[in-house]
């Protein structure tokens, strides 16, 4: 008797995050034609008439027609009553389908989508400060620019330019690593007395604001607060009001929405603050003596300051607005009902003209109102120290005053309905059922995640394709195809993580000499003594001397990013549960005297926690051998081009020192599994799926088996 037999199961759910099954029994399948009813004498076929005929065509292509109207209608929000929103009480609570409804879901996404970055981005012409094209390492569904392209207003581009610029310039009054930091933990409480409870402020688990985000949350945070400028600018300034009427009484939100003169006053200002940037560009660029374009670079760096401070004016006019029991007159919360529609995962038609969307789940929409109010803190904040940079003292008495009246739960403004609404939500994402979880084969060995399947050997497959092309390019390329070379195997090596000497590795351990003796200029010798590598190398210079090739320097490098990126899957994949990118990427050989906590921990709780991962012998020995014979012939290289210049302290860094984009980690991986002929996935879908391993794979039990043989492992 076979152990395993072949049939069809139905799914459902029981509980949050339990799914269950039950067998389907098939039985005999009905024909569909009507050839098999020939035998009952019911296959008589009469002539039709000419009327009859088309009677029944049309009646065909009204079938067609109808499917294709069905296509049109689901474009459309739709009404309370004729849409799931009915029962789904998170929507009847915040009121979104009533503001959305008659909204088409494609003028939905691109009435907030940025423009994509062009050269007139800026006066000069440079592409300064635009929506950027990094690709967010979270994967997460925040505001992809989808119809941006469109989008020709070059004023709108140059405002958004100018806007990224205030949130970073905010920021940097916020960041623990600026000089220009005014933010103290007594302020960050202030920030965030949500409750206007002055009782709480000096306790030690009083909420305070957070301060610290990496570069992707930042990016992606700014994002979300251009979004909402770009959604004022196109809905609300604009005449055309961005949205098509379905008919005479159908309110679109340009008619819901009350501007209040500070609004629409601030609007204007920034409108003509960039032109008299724009002026001023013009007569920086013109040719003139050095003085005058002293003159003229100083009179354009007032209007780009003057600038900065409207677009910081016109987010303080929307913040500080009262709505009362109409939440929709504030383009905040307009805006805010835009961001809970989003593409739906899987529809037949995708295109610009036809989009379907669906509503989001309340976890993920609370993380965009988590955005928006984290971003609104940090104007306000650098509001508030721009409005007292003459008397610092008064900062605090100031940030209490508008705090208290437009940002706090009980306030009735745009941030008070939306620290209402996240109160709300968190309870409804906790009670709602968890959407595409990770579905397992009855035998254990394939997961099936968002329609992705991987099978368990795949995962084998790509971490050894991987590290078979890493191993090739390290002994063939890196190491000039030296055979000779004797293994630097991590149980041999000391390492003290308690140093805290600026530089100090196991590289410079003393206890590992006698292993690395000659490793620091093994290369180098090589070149030295084979007539092939010096022919490749060494330049003969015009005047008789001789000097290094940049361009076989430039080769060698190209060969070294192509063994990080062979590395990158053996690295992240088995070495436990996987890091974010920029978690990830912030790995270092060297001690550069800074500790790099778990990113997102640190982000969501103020807490730090380590990061502690392990390879697999075979990738980590890989690893050291690169690290004690590559890193000092690079080191050699760089300082043929920048005298006394060191190498960056981060593993997956150019020659330069620039380290890797976030977004550079799902590419590799994507890459790496079109090489192992497996399929493909990026960092946010990865990190769910290892997830689910770890639960289906490993119990209690399994786990302290681990434990016990983990000392075998190479430590990052």
């Amino acid at each position: 008797m076979p152990l395993w037999r072949a049939c069809k199961l139905q799914t459902y759910f029981t509980a949050k995050g339990l799914i269950d099954y039950f067998l389907v029994e098939e039985g005999p399948s009905l024909p569909l034609t009507g050839g098999a009813l020939a035998g009952s004498g019911l296959s008589i076929m009469a002539s039709t008439s000419q009327e009859e005929g088309k009677l029944f065509e049309d009646l065909k292509a009204d079938i067609i027609q109808a499917s294709r109207d069905l296509d049109k209608e689901a474009e459309i929000v739709q009404d309370v009553e004729a849409s799931r929103a009915d029962r789904v009480p998170w929507l009847v609570h915040t009121g979104f389908p009533t503001h959305l409804q008659g909204l088409r879901d494609t003028e939905i996404m691109s009435s907030y989508a940025l423009p994509r970055s062009g050269d007139d981005d800026d006066d000069d012409g440079g592409g300064g400060g635009g929506d950027g094209d990094d690709d967010d390492d979270d994967d997460d569904d925040d505001g992809e620019e989808e119809g941006g392209a469109v989008d020709t207003d070059i004023d709108l581009r140059r405002i958004l330019a100018a806007a990224e610029s205030t949130l970073r310039d905010a920021y940097k009054l916020c960041s623990d690593k600026s000089p220009d930091r005014k933010m103290t933990q007594q302020r960050a409480k202030r920030l965030s007395n949500f409750r206007s409870d002055d009782s709480h402020m000096s306790s030690a688990k009083a909420r305070k604001f957070r301060s610290f985000k990496n570069e992707s949350s930042l990016t992606s945070y700014f994002r979300i607060t251009k979004q909402l400028l770009a959604y004022y600018y196109r809905v609300v300034y604009r005449v055309d009001g961005h949205f098509t009427r379905e008919g005479e009484s159908h309110a679109v939100p340009q008619d819901i929405i009350e501007t209040t003169p500070l609004q629409r006053q601030a609007m204007e200002d920034v409108i003509g603050a960039l032109r008299r940037r724009e002026k001023a560009a013009k007569g920086r660029g013109a040719p003139s003596c050095d003085k005058k374009e002293g003159i003229a670079t100083r009179d354009y760096d007032e209007c780009d300051a003057e600038l900065k401070h409207t677009i910081r004016k016109f987010y303080i006019s929307l913040i500080c607005q009262t709505v009362g029991s109409r939440p929709f007159r504030s383009a905040i919360l307009s805006f805010c009902a835009m961001l809970s529609r989003t593409k739906a995962l899987t529809r037949r038609v995708d295109n610009e003209q036809h989009k379907r969307c669906t509503w989001r789940e309340p976890g993920n929409f609370n993380s965009n109102l988590s955005a928006l109010t984290w971003t609104a803190q940090l104007i306000l904040f650098d509001f508030v120290c721009f409005q007292k940079q003459d008397d610092e003292d008064g900062i605090p008495d100031l940030l209490d005053q508008m705090c208290k009246k437009y940002f706090q739960q009980m306030a009735e403004t745009p941030f008070g309905h939306v620290l209402q609404w996240r109160l709300y939500l968190f309870a409804a994402s906790r009670t709602s059922l968890t959407k595409h979880q990770a579905r397992w084969s009855l035998d254990g060995e394939t997961v099936d995640y968002m329609g992705t399947k991987l099978h368990m050997e795949q995962v084998t497959q790509l971490v050894e394709s991987e590290f078979r092309q890493a191993h090739s390019l390290l002994y063939d390329k890196l190491l000039f195809g030296m055979r000779d070379v004797a293994p630097i195997e991590a149980w041999r090596l000391h390492d003290d993580l308690d140093v805290d000497d600026y530089g100090a590795s196991w590289l410079t351990d003393g206890r590992n000499r006698e292993i690395l003796a000659g490793t620091h200029d093994a290369l180098l010798r090589q070149i030295e003594e084979r007539a092939d590598l010096r022919q490749v190398f060494v330049l003969l210079d015009p005047d008789g001397g001789v000097r290094l090739c940049p361009k076989a320097i430039a080769i060698y490098e190209a060969h070294v990013q192509e063994f990080l990126k062979r590395m990158l899957a053996p690295i992240s994949v088995p070495s436990g549960p996987p890091l974010r990118s920029p978690e990830l990427l912030s790995i270092t050989y060297i001690n550069t005297v800074t500790r790099v906590p778990a990113a997102d921990r640190q982000e969501q709780t103020g807490e730090e926690k380590d990061n502690i991962r392990f390879l697999p012998p075979a990738v980590g020995n890989l690893l050291l051998a690169y690290l004690a014979f590559v890193l000092p012939l690079r080191q050699a290289f760089l300082r043929q081009s920048k005298p006394g210049a060191l190498l960056s302290p981060y593993l997956w860094s150019k020659l330069g020192g620039e380290v890797w984009r976030d977004g550079m980690v799902s590419s590799c991986l994507r890459r790496a599994c079109m090489r192992a002929e497996v399929p493909q996935f990026q960092v946010a879908w990865w990190r769910q799926v290892a997830a689910s391993i770890t639960k289906e794979k490993f119990g209690a039990r399994e786990q302290c088996w681990i434990a016990t043989r983990v000392v075998s492992y190479c430590f990052i």
